[in-house]
Formats: C-alpha cells, sequence, structure tokens
C-alpha cells in the first residue's frame, strides 16, 4: 500500500542502496501509476456487487475512465438465479482500457481473490514456456486472457495513435501473469 503515496515512493527511491537503471522511457512515476492499477482493480467486483448491472460501470467509476477507453475486460456479473459462471475459470480478473494520459494500453491483472483464483494458484506444476518452464497455473491464465482480449486489442490497436504503448501490471497471481504475458 505504500506506493499509494508518492512521498513514500520518493522516500524508498532516495534510501535504497540499490541502483535502478530504468530505461528512459520509464520512471517512478510510470511505476506508481501501474502500482495503483494493479491495487485499485480490487474494487471492481460486479459479481459481488448487485448495485451495478454491468462491470463496465464499475471500471468506469474505479479508474474514472470513459465508457469508450474500456476496451475489454475479464469479469462477469452474476444475475440472481445464475448458477454457472459464463467466463471461463482460468481466466484472471482483468481490464484492458486505454489511458491516453500516460499514452498506453493498460493491462491490469488482479491477483489471487476468488476459489477459481486460488485453484490456479494451486497448479504450481512446472510446464514447458519459451525456452523454459513456469508456473502452470499461471500459463493456464495466459492462454486464457490472449483468447478473450486478443480481438478487442487488436481492434482497438489500429484507433490509436502509432505511439501508444503497453503497460502490462498486476499483484500476485495477476503479477505473475502479467510477467508471463510479457514474455
Amino acid at each position: 500500500w505504500k506506493v499509494h503515496d508518492t512521498f513514500q515512493i520518493r522516500q524508498w527511491y532516495k534510501e535504497a542502496s540499490a541502483t535502478f537503471d530504468l530505461p528512459e522511457d520509464i520512471s517512478i512515476e510510470l511505476v506508481r501509476q501501474a502500482c495503483q492499477y494493479s491495487s485499485i482493480i480490487y474494487n471492481i467486483w460486479p459479481e459481488m456487487n448487485k448495485t451495478y448491472p454491468l462491470p463496465f460501470q464499475r471500471i468506469q467509476e474505479i479508474y474514472g475512465a470513459a465508457r469508450c477507453d474500456i476496451v475489454s475486460h475479464g469479469f462477469v456479473h452474476r444475475q440472481p438465479g445464475d448458477d454457472e459462471t459464463r467466463i471461463d475459470p482460468s481466466l484472471p480478473r482483468y481490464t484492458l482500457t486505454i489511458d491516453h494520459g500516460l499514452r498506453k494500453f493498460v493491462i491490469c491483472i488482479r491477483g489471487t481473490f476468488s476459489v477459481e483464483d486460488a485453484v490456479l494458484d494451486m497448479l504450481a506444476i512446472d510446464e514447458p514456456f519459451c525456452d523454459g518452464v513456469a508456473h502452470s497455473g499461471i500459463i493456464s491464465a495466459v492462454r486464457s486472457m490472449e483468447k478473450h482480449l486478443k480481438n478487442a486489442f487488436l481492434t482497438q490497436l489500429a484507433n490509436v495513435p502509432k505511439d501508444y504503448g503497453i503497460l502490462l501490471t498486476g499483484h500476485s497471481l495477476g503479477g505473475g501473469t502479467a510477467v508471463l504475458m510479457t514474455i
């Protein structure tokens, strides 16, 4: 939680004994914003919060994003009486938004929060991945995310300026998924 306070980030940065060789296009402010995204995503629970008829409304409220800036999400709203989840259980909850201030697509992946997430965490078997091995549950999450958000991302990619980048961020299970997606 300390990363939310800019002063504390500056204090940590000044007091750290390690050197930080960040590329020029990455700043402590960008790291702070990535951390903010990866923590506020926990406030989006449309499947638990029945006052929001659609996840888009909650995402818009939490991120302060315009509706058109929410490209895709991995949240499902369960209506009363629903007995099945209408989303892949290996898909971590995520948002794909366009942050025009950062000039980036932001893919933010929530960490362990549900029973489905805990099951992904427990699938900790080494599985081949990109010339090495990785956590099989997280690989499953990466594959599900690719299927779920690829088309929406590619469609929106044509609609933004060419200098927009991608910021992948997440916490816990979401952080591991973001790392493997980057690879």
